[in-house]
């Protein structure tokens, strides 16, 4: 009986390549400039642990709908349950000059699907703590913004070698009235490592409707890569991940992870003051409050945890706002009710982040960091505010002790609110917003009042809740001026308030000054906007209210409330280590 073997006479008269069932070379012969000795389903399982992930070892007819048995698309198998409504082909992108997979279900019915599946192997033991990703790369293709009629997931089914199966995962899910351009993570459950049993593993997108479908919209699936990373960390592949933590929770630490790159902690940021009410018989009198102070930032790195198994995490909630305080002309004047505190942000025993007291006055830093020797932290706080005689800034910033930028942020929160308007009215109430109201003698307001600041640009930096304004502001989110003297005309604008993410503006001052008797007067001071969620920036402050003139009349009667304090923002943790 014959054999091939190494025989050099058998290799000097027999040269050629290997080919699948289509023809498509999977080993080649050829050694000139720019050959290969793997085709592309080789190269792809050695590069991206699947054989045909971009789709471009194609089905015998390209344009024809993928059909198994029929017109099979290589190395991927479909399950149509839409009884051909749901269509999949491949498709030509002249500008990638790449073949992708379309799924058109634009005549599909009410709980229509279709799946398309492909297959991975593991070499896998207990020793390994593997995990594995998923990256896919998608094109959605037309518009449509009413209610969603199909969803498309990606999904990861592990077996062992009896094709029992171990566990299944939902990696993500794109709905055909959203944006998107991927689909993307672990496939695993909560980043868990594969099971040791596992031999490999089957990645399926299913596209299912829950409606007859109105819209045009269809999706391209461009490529699909499978990493593999193990929990060790040695291998240039292993995953840094990062978790973010926006409410208190317990960490479990997963197998095999040992260490954490870094922790992140940010206190709540405190709650801003409300604004101060009075009734006086001359002049102008009202006080600036502060908004409240953002939370303390801290960054712990290389820290060991291996000899744990859960660690608490305590996220620092935002602190309230303070009440305004009221007055009534001839009877009783209440102080602002004092605003509440940032919550401390904690991780275990090994980092703990305090809010300063909101009601400190500027220049004074976030608050304390506490940790137990020999982390590394970094403190960022805030600066002191500047103060002219025509000008005030209350900016409030960050400075960083050994970094240039923020590491590992995964926050972006929004804006922090405006500051509410004044309301000054001569009747039993007023509308907010406006421009001063100008009326009576010569020269005096009735019913002036003051728009308040626009809250944080929107970003990741706590900062300062913006100061309340006495007579006006610009749109930077809080403070303005304290007068001697009832204001008129726009002759003079102060600026101020901290327009650092997420803070909260502070509200506008409201005045109402007369000589003439006047009832019913209604003066309310605007309430600060409240801080970004998760920002850690602190509350804007409410602003004053204040009734009188020149020769406040007897017989006059009313009742001014101050502002309330805008809520400062929550805190958050994130964790990084490498898996």
């Amino acid at each position: 009986m014959s054999r091939v073997g190494s025989d050099s006479g058998f290799v000097s008269g027999n040269s050629g390549g290997l080919f699948d069932d289509n023809g498509n070379p999977i080993v080649t012969a050829d050694t000139e400039f720019g050959a290969s000795p793997l085709g592309i389903a080789a190269r792809s399982q050695a590069l991206y642990f699947l054989p045909n992930p971009s789709f471009n070892i194609l089905p015998p007819d390209p344009a024809a709908p993928i059909v198994d048995n029929a017109n099979a698309l290589p190395y991927w198998s479909v399950e149509d349950l839409s009884e051909g409504r749901i269509v999949a082909t491949t498709v030509f992108d002249e500008t990638a000059q790449t073949w992708a997979l379309e799924i058109d279900p634009t005549a599909g019915s009410a709980s229509d699907s279709i799946a398309i599946k492909t297959r991975s192997y593991l070499l896998n033991d207990s020793n390994f703590d593997l995990r594995q990703k998923a990256l896919a790369s998608l094109e959605k293709v037309n518009a449509y913004a009413g209610s969603s009629e199909w969803a498309l997931t990606l999904g990861a089914e592990y077996f062992d070698a009896a094709n029992t199966s171990l566990s299944a995962f939902t990696i993500g899910t794109a709905a055909d009235n959203a944006t998107w351009t991927s689909l993307s993570g672990f496939t695993t459950s909560g980043t868990a490592i594969v099971n040791a049993a596992a031999q490999y593993v089957d990645l399926t997108f299913t596209l299912t409707t829950t409606a007859a479908v109105t819209s045009t919209v269809k999706v391209h699936i461009n490529s699909i890569l499978l990493q593999t990373s193990t929990a060790g960390g040695g291998g240039a592949s292993s995953f840094l991940v990062t978790e973010t933590f926006t409410s208190s929770d317990t960490w479990t630490r997963p197998t095999g992870v040992e260490y954490l790159v870094a922790v992140i902690g940010l206190s709540g940021g405190g709650g801003g003051q409300g604004g101060t009410a009075s009734v006086v018989t001359s002049g102008f009198s009202g006080n600036t409050n502060y908004g409240g102070h953002p939370g303390v930032y801290a960054l712990l790195r290389d820290i060991y945890i291996g000899d744990q198994s859960t660690i608490s995490i305590g996220v620092g909630a935002g602190g309230v706002g303070g009440v305004g305080g009221t007055a009534i002309r001839g009877g009783a004047t209440t102080a602002p009710v004092a605003p509440g505190d940032g919550g401390a942000t904690t991780f275990g025993s090994y980092l703990t982040c305090n809010t300063a007291s909101v009601g400190t006055a500027q220049g004074t830093a976030s608050g304390v960091v506490t940790t137990p020797t020999p982390f590394a932290n970094t403190v960022v706080a805030t600066l002191a505010e500047t103060q002219t005689a025509t000008t005030v800034r209350a900016n409030s910033y960050w400075q960083t002790n050994d970094f240039s930028s923020l590491p590992y942020q995964s926050l972006t929160p929004l804006a922090g609110q405006d500051g509410e308007a004044g309301i000054a009215s001569a009747g039993t109430t007023g509308t907010a917003g406006g421009t001063s109201v100008i009326s009576g003698a010569t020269g005096q307001n009735a019913g002036g009042r003051t728009l308040g600041g626009a809250g944080g640009a929107a970003g990741f930096i706590a900062g300062r809740g913006g100061r309340s304004s006495i007579v006006r502001v610009d749109n930077s989110g809080g403070y303005a001026y304290q007068g001697t003297a009832l204001a008129s005309g726009t002759a003079t604008i102060y600026y101020a308030g901290s327009a650092q993410a997420g803070a909260g503006g502070g509200g506008g001052a409201a005045v109402f000054g007369t000589r003439a008797v006047s009832t019913n007067i209604y003066v309310k001071g605007g309430n600060g906007g409240s801080a970004a969620a998760n920002s850690g920036s602190g509350g804007g402050a409410g602003g004053p209210a204040t009734i009188g003139g020149t020769a406040y009349p007897a017989g006059s009667s009313g009742t001014a409330i101050g502002g309330n304090g805008g809520n400062g923002g929550n805190g958050f943790v994130i964790i990084a280590y490498v898996a």
